[in-house]
C-alpha cells in the first residue's frame, strides 16, 4: 500500500477555489473563497469545469449548452477540443486553465513533508471519465509548471481509481478465485459536472473493467433548471429592473447557492422555498419550488441517466457465461453510489428501476475513493513499468508475460481493461514539443507572479507586525505602572500610529512600514521606560509560572506513582484541587483546569466506593472540581465545556446556585437564551436575589426578547 498524505482541511462540500485578484497575492482555498463575492470576476469558484470544458464559464448553464449524450471514455478522449484562455479581472494577460491549475497544485504540494517527493515519487491526478485529450495535456502542463517532472505525472480516470479502491476496501469479502463467483459491481457517480456509470467484475486476484459510460452533465443540470425558474420569477415580478441580474456574477452565485440548498431539501420533502435578499439593486424575492416541478423539468437529464445505466446493464455477464462455463453470475449486481447527485429522489428511483434493486450500497466515500484509489493506481503503474522493463531484458519471460496483465505485488491483483496501464492510451501520452514550449513561456510569467506574490506577502507581514505592535503596546499601557498623565501621553502617541496603520498602511511600502516600526520602537524605548519595566515583569512572571508548572508536573509524576490505597488517592485528589485553586488565583486558567481534571481522574480510581467516608469525600471534591472547571471554562471561553461541567455538578447537587448561574452564563454566550433564562431564573430564586445573578438574567431576557422580535419579522416577511 503506498503512503498517502491526506489534507485534513478538505471535504466533499469544499469546491476548488482560486483567486487571481489584481493588486493582491494569488490565493486558494478559504482565502480565495472570501473573495468569491468581493472579487467575483477574478475568482475561479470551480476549476474543474474550465479544465474539462463542461460549462462556458461563470454564466448560468443553459439546456442548449449541455451535452446529454451518453458517450464512452474512448469517444471522449478522442475528441478534438481546444481549452480557451480567459481574462481574469484586470490582469493584462490572458490566463490558460493550466496556469491556474499549476498554482493550485503547487499550493497543495507545499503540504508534503518532504519537497523532494515531487522529484522521486509519482503524482496521480484523477480526471472524469468524460475528459478529453486537451484536458490531459492541460493537466500535464500544470504539473510540469508546478515543478513535477513529466515522467512522475500519472493521470487516471476517476472510475478506475474508485474500482481499485473498492477492491482494496472489500478485498476480504471477495471470492478467492476469478470464476463464476466473481462479483459484478456497478459504480454510479452522479457528480455536479459529470455523471459516470462503470461495471467491474471483482475477485481477490483480479479486477476486470468491463465497461464505462458517461454524461457530460451531472446534478448541475438540475441546479441550472432551478436557477432558470428563479430568473423567470424575477422577470415576472420586477420586469426590466431584473434584467441586470442576468449578467451579474455575484447575484448568479447567490441564486445558484440557494437553489442547490433547495435541491437538497426537495430530496426529503415535497415543497420548499428559495429566499433571496439583497440581490443587485436591493431586490428581494421568495420563490416556491416543488419536487414535482423539479422532476418534470429534469426529465431530459433523467432520460439520459436511464440510457447510461441501461447501457451498463446490457454489459452484465449472463448466467453461465463465465470463463470455465460452470458457475453462474447473479442477475442482480451490487450497485454502489458516490457523489451527491444520487440523493435526489428522482435519480434514486431511476437507479433502482433500471437494475431491479430495492437499495443501493453507500460504502464508498467519494473523496477517499478517488484519492486513495489514485495513489494505488500510481503504485500499480510504477510496478507495471518496472516489470515490463525487466521483461524486455529477459527474453525467456516475454512469452509468459504477453498473456498476463500487470500484477501489483502490494495487492496481488491483476487489473484488466484499465486505461492507466495502457501505454498507447491518450491518457498516458507525454506532452508534445509545442505544449512543453508553452510551459516554458508560462514559466517566465509564473516567476514574475511568484515574485509579486512574495512582495505582497512581505508587505502584509510588515503591516501585520506594526499593527500587532500597536495593539500589544496599548494593552501594556493599560497594565503598566505609570501616572495617569504619563499613560495619557503614551496612549496619545500610540493611537496616532494606529491611525497611520488604518489610513495609510494599505498604501505604504514594505520599507516604509519597517522604518515606521523601527522608529516607533525607538521612540517607545526612549520616552516610555515604564513599558520596558512592565514587559520585564511579565517575563519574570512567565518564567516563575513555567518553573512552578514544571515543579508541579514533576511532583505529579512522583506522587501518583505512589498511589496504592484509597486514603492516598483522596489526599492526592485534594492536593490537586488545592493546586488548581492556587493556579486559578494566579489567572492560569488552563493549567488550573488541568489540575481539577486530574483530581477527578484520581477519584475515579477509588476501590471502595461503598465506604460512607470515601463516598462523602469524593462527593465534596468532585462538586468543587466540576464547579471550578466550569469557572475556568468561562474564563477561557469554552462555553460548551462550562455547560457540561455545570450539568455534572447539578447531578450531584440539584439547584446548586453557582452551577445554575455558570450554566446560564454559558448558555447566554452560546445564544441559547431560552435555556439561559430558565437556569438564571432558578439561580435567582435559590441565591436570594443575588444582584449579579439578577443582572445576568436581565441581559438574557433582553436577548431572548430581541431574538423573538427578529424571528417574528423574518416570518412576517417570508409569508407576506
Amino acid at each position: 500500500m503506498p503512503t498517502i498524505v491526506r489534507n485534513a482541511l478538505g471535504n466533499e462540500a469544499t469546491s476548488t477555489v482560486v483567486s487571481f485578484a489584481a493588486n493582491e497575492a494569488r490565493s486558494f482555498g478559504e482565502n480565495a473563497a472570501a473573495r468569491d463575492v468581493t472579487k467575483a470576476s477574478e475568482t475561479i469558484v470551480d476549476l474543474a469545469p474550465w479544465i474539462f470544458g463542461y460549462t462556458s464559464g461563470e454564466q448560468a448553464p443553459k439546456d442548449t449548452a449541455v451535452s446529454l449524450q451518453v458517450v464512452s471514455p474512448a469517444t471522449a478522449m478522442s475528441e478534438a477540443v481546444l481549452l480557451k484562455s480567459r481574462q481574469l479581472g484586470t490582469q493584462e494577460h490572458l490566463t490558460h486553465p493550466a496556469q491556474v491549475a499549476a498554482f493550485y497544485l503547487k499550493s497543495l504540494l507545499q503540504f508534503l513533508p518532504d519537497q523532494e517527493m515531487m522529484r522521486t515519487a509519482p503524482i496521480c491526478l484523477a480526471v472524469p471519465s468524460a475528459a478529453n485529450a486537451a484536458s490531459f495535456e492541460a493537466l500535464r502542463q500544470a504539473t510540469l509548471l508546478a515543478g513535477v517532472p513529466q515522467e512522475h505525472t500519472v493521470i487516471a480516470h476517476s472510475d478506475e481509481a474508485t474500482a481499485v479502491y473498492f477492491h482494496h476496501l472489500q478485498y476480504r469479502n471477495l471470492p478467492a478465485v476469478h470464476d463464476g463467483t466473481a462479483v459484478p459491481v456497478v459504480v454510479i457517480d452522479i457528480g455536479q459536472s459529470c455523471s459516470v456509470a462503470s461495471l467491474i467484475i471483482a475477485s481477490q486476484p483480479r479486477v476486470e473493467k468491463v465497461d464505462c459510460q458517461t454524461l457530460r452533465m451531472g446534478s448541475e443540470y438540475i441546479d441550472a433548471l432551478l436557477c432558470s425558474h428563479v430568473y423567470g420569477e424575477l422577470d415576472k415580478k420586477f420586469g426590466a429592473a431584473a434584467a441586470p441580474l442576468r449578467g451579474d456574477i455575484k447575484s448568479f452565485r447567490k441564486i445558484l447557492r440557494e437553489c442547490r440548498k433547495a435541491k437538497e431539501v426537495l430530496s426529503t420533502t415535497d415543497e420548499t422555498r428559495v429566499q433571496l435578499e439583497g440581490l443587485h439593486g436591493d431586490i428581494d424575492i421568495i420563490v416556491s419550488l416543488t419536487r414535482a416541478m423539479m422532476e418534470q423539468a429534469a426529465l431530459p437529464f433523467l432520460q439520459a441517466v436511464r440510457a447510461m445505466l441501461t447501457a451498463i446493464k446490457e454489459k452484465l455477464p449472463a448466467p453461465n457465461a463465465v470463463e470455465d462455463g460452470t458457475g453462474e453470475v447473479a442477475e442482480v449486481p451490487r450497485v454502489e453510489v458516490i457523489g451527491g447527485g444520487w440523493r435526489s429522489a428522482c435519480i434514486m428511483e431511476v437507479i433502482k428501476e433500471v437494475f431491479g434493486i430495492t437499495r443501493v450500497g453507500v460504502s464508498l466515500d467519494a473523496n477517499l475513493s478517488v484519492a486513495e484509489g489514485s495513489a494505488i493506481l500510481a503504485e500499480v503503474r510504477r510496478l507495471s513499468v518496472a516489470r515490463q522493463q525487466q521483461q524486455q531484458q529477459d527474453e525467456e519471460q516475454t512469452a509468459q508475460s504477453t498473456a498476463a496483465s500487470p500484477v501489483a505485488e502490494v495487492h496481488h491483483v491483476e487489473l484488466t481493461g484499465f486505461e492507466v496501464l495502457d501505454a498507447s492510451s491518450p491518457i498516458c501520452q507525454p506532452l508534445s514539443e509545442e505544449a512543453v514550449a508553452a510551459v516554458a513561456e508560462w514559466m517566465v510569467l509564473e516567476k514574475q507572479m511568484e515574485s509579486n506574490d512574495a512582495r505582497i506577502h512581505e508587505r502584509l507581514a510588515a503591516l501585520n507586525e506594526l499593527d500587532s505592535y500597536v495593539l500589544q503596546t496599548l494593552t501594556a499601557i493599560d497594565n503598566c505602572v505609570a501616572s495617569s498623565d504619563k499613560k495619557a501621553e503614551m496612549r496619545s502617541y500610540i493611537e496616532k500610529i494606529d491611525i497611520y496603520v488604518r489610513n495609510e498602511g494599505d498604501e505604504a511600502s514594505t520599507a516604509d512600514l519597517s522604518e515606521k516600526l523601527a522608529a516607533v520602537q525607538a521612540h517607545v524605548t526612549e520616552h516610555f521606560p515604564e513599558l520596558a519595566v512592565y514587559y520585564e515583569s511579565v517575563r519574570e512572571a512567565e518564567k516563575k509560572k513555567e518553573e512552578e508548572l514544571t515543579k508541579l508536573s514533576k511532583e505529579r509524576q512522583e506522587d501518583e506513582s505512589e498511589l496504592k490505597s484509597d486514603p492516598q488517592r483522596l489526599r492526592m485528589a485534594q492536593k490537586r484541587r488545592e493546586q488548581g485553586q492556587g493556579l486559578f488565583k494566579e489567572e492560569c486558567w488552563a493549567e488550573a483546569q488541568t489540575r481539577f481534571v486530574q483530581a477527578l481522574s484520581i477519584l475515579g480510581q477509588l476501590y471502595d466506593i461503598s465506604s460512607e467516608e470515601n463516598r462523602t469525600k469524593k462527593h465534596e471534591i468532585s462538586l468543587s472540581c466540576y464547579l471550578n472547571i466550569a469557572s475556568c471554562s468561562v474564563k477561557l471561553g469554552l462555553w460548551k465545556n462550562a455547560v457540561n461541567n455545570c450539568t455534572h455538578a447539578l447531578e450531584l447537587v440539584p439547584d446548586h446556585p453557582k452551577a445554575l448561574f455558570r450554566r446560564g452564563q454559558a448558555y447566554s454566550a452560546l445564544k441559547e437564551y431560552k435555556e439561559a433564562v430558565a437556569d438564571l431564573e432558578k439561580a435567582k430564586s435559590v441565591s436570594q436575589h443575588d444582584p449579579v445573578v439578577t443582572a445576568e438574567l436581565t441581559r438574557a431576557k433582553a436577548a431572548l426578547e430581541a431574538e423573538k422580535v427578529k424571528e417574528k419579522k423574518m416570518f412576517a416577511k417570508m409569508f407576506s
